[in-house]
């Protein structure tokens, strides 16, 4: 064993020399290492027993329960030159992100061309730049990285239970292809139980369609109408426009209605134990920063020639950003030993939400939009970082609420985070109150952003009334790094948060918005607040 309270063994599948051996500064030449890492961990211990359904995991004649995660590296080729510093980037949906936002990078999921390395300020500057797996209903497809977690059986028989899913056909890629082809007809007729063709489905116990209920309507508001279970079935929609018996899709022969709202609670099986999401994270980190050789005696990539890791940092964009206040909150960024596994994280365009992971039957990908999966768990007191009394429920609590081990915070948002994600509850009470500001966290506001707008592309047509903001932050993004690395490792304290307030009446209800916003013909505000 390790020793450090988990068993670890990394695979390398592939190293090589990354952007062509271009030298990056004082940084020098930089590589890539790919491979996969292997955890052996005790259920019974204190740092897992919080993980749900893992008391049913399958154990190893030791007792343990094994699982594995894809990993991907960046690194300086000679680490003495490096920062000493890993920027782990919280991989969304199982995709790398932040070379595209922090470095204006060509997208790709095996960066190593010079394109991929963008304006090289994360190399530049020296770090050492971490990829994992931790979704594991996440499919590896498009090269995503993925986390291979065991099935919770009951005694070796199936666990099941009702699971709601939500399809929300033609508002994302909902089936195997954006349009299909039956019965001499184009449109959407078959959609994986998920929602989308990249997330692995909970199957259902049942192809009879009298076990389960579907139901659609146009707004999310409306009352609910249900299909006849004559009319719909546990199929799949083949390429040759055949249909097949299939527990983990949903074939409507008359076609999704492109916008509207369709749920399906059925009977599932085989749920996964999903919440080792949060704990390979925590582990693998651990190890790189910590560790000089796993368990068969490979050698820590990131500590080659006794070099010291000094400072981990968490990055995270949207969904990742939700996963970095979840792994804080739940206590996931405290080692087996006490130490802690961020300094620093950044959640970017995060809203006031935190993960739907460690449950039976997650489902992580989904979070509550205006119109779709508003049922969905994600928005959740506390939503703020400070431990403060939810005047609704009595409850008492925060995101930081472990001082020694709590990381330094900068969370960033979007203009859109106030419309759709109900950003000001980060910083206000749930009536609508200012909070006091937490000494380790800064908030900024990118007013009129979008939500996470790509570098690189301009004003584009799409379902919106105008074009899209050409906006971009990736200046700031790369501001807010520095800013954390330096409160960090240096005590430079960052400049004040800057977000709306109620106090100054830079934080209003919707309605002061619409009756201040300018007349002017042919645009019109929002309506609509995500409440």
């Amino acid at each position: 064993m390790s020793g450090m309270g988990f068993g670890i063994n990394l695979t390398i599948a592939h190293r090589g020399i990354f952007a062509s051996g271009l030298t990056f500064g004082a940084s020098g030449a930089y590589e890539s290492v790919v491979g996969r890492v292997q955890f052996a961990v005790d259920p019974e211990s204190p740092p897992y027993r919080s993980v749900v359904d893992i008391a049913h995991a399958p154990r190893r004649l030791d007792g343990r329960v094994e699982y594995a995660t894809d990993i991907y590296i960046l690194k300086p080729v000679d680490m003495a030159l490096g920062n000493r510093r890993i920027f782990y980037d919280v991989c969304n949906r199982g995709m790398k992100i932040a070379l595209q936002f922090m470095n204006e990078a060509e997208a790709h999921e095996e960066p190593y061309t010079i394109a991929h390395a963008g304006n090289g300020y994360l190399m530049r500057r020296g770090y050492t730049i971490v990829w994992s797996g931790w979704q594991a209903d996440v499919l590896p497809l498009d090269r995503r990285l993925t986390i291979d977690v065991p099935t919770a059986t009951a005694n070796g028989r199936s666990i099941t239970g009702l699971v709601r899913t939500e399809f929300a056909p033609g508002v994302e890629e909902t089936g195997e292809s954006a349009t299909q082809s039956y019965d001499g007809r184009r449109g959407i007729f078959c959609i994986p139980l998920s929602g989308n063709p990249h997330t692995r489905s909970y199957q259902s116990v049942s192809l009879d369609t009298e076990t389960a209920t579907l139901t659609y309507r146009e707004y999310e508001t409306d009352r609910r109408k249900v299909i006849s279970p004559g009319d719909w079935a546990f199929s799949r929609l083949m390429d040759n426009a055949t249909v097949s018996p299939s527990g983990e899709h949903c074939f409507l022969p008359a076609g999704f209605r492109p916008g509207w709202i369709y749920e399906l609670i059925y009977t599932a099986r085989d749920p996964l134990v999903m919440g080792l999401g949060h704990t390979g994270v925590r582990d693998w980190l651990t190890w790189l920063r910590f560790a000089d050789y796993d368990d068969a005696g490979v050698q820590n990539p990131v500590r080659e020639n006794a070099v010291d890791i000094e400072h981990v940092y968490g990055w995270g964009c949207s969904q990742s950003a939700r996963f970095l206040r979840e792994f804080v909150y739940a206590g996931h960024n405290e080692t087996i030993d006490g130490r802690s596994v961020f300094d620093g994280i950044s959640p970017f365009v995060a809203g006031a939400g935190r993960i739907y992971l460690n449950h039976r039957f997650a489902q992580p990908g989904r979070y509550p939009r205006q119109q779709y999966d508003r049922l969905y768990w994600s928005d959740d007191f506390p939503f703020a970082y400070p431990v403060t009394t939810d005047p609704l429920t009595g409850r008492t609590d925060g995101i930081l609420k472990r001082p020694t081990t709590d990381p330094y915070v900068i969370h960033t948002q979007s203009s859109a985070e106030y419309w759709q994600r109900r950003a000001s509850l980060v910083h206000t009470s749930a009536n609508g109150e200012d909070l006091a500001d937490d000494a380790k966290v800064r908030m900024y506001l990118f007013a009129a952003t979008e939500h996470a707008p790509y570098p690189g592309t301009g004003p584009e047509e799409g379902v919106a009334r105008y074009l899209t903001n050409p906006l971009k932050v990736s200046a700031f993004l790369r501001a807010m790094q520095d800013h954390l690395d330096m409160w960090v490792s240096k005590g430079i304290v960052p400049p004040d948060s800057e977000i709306p307030r109620v106090r100054d009446g830079t934080l209003v209800p919707i309605e002061a918005v619409i009756s201040a916003f300018p007349v002017i013909p042919g645009v019109f505000p929002p309506a609509i607040l995500n409440r």
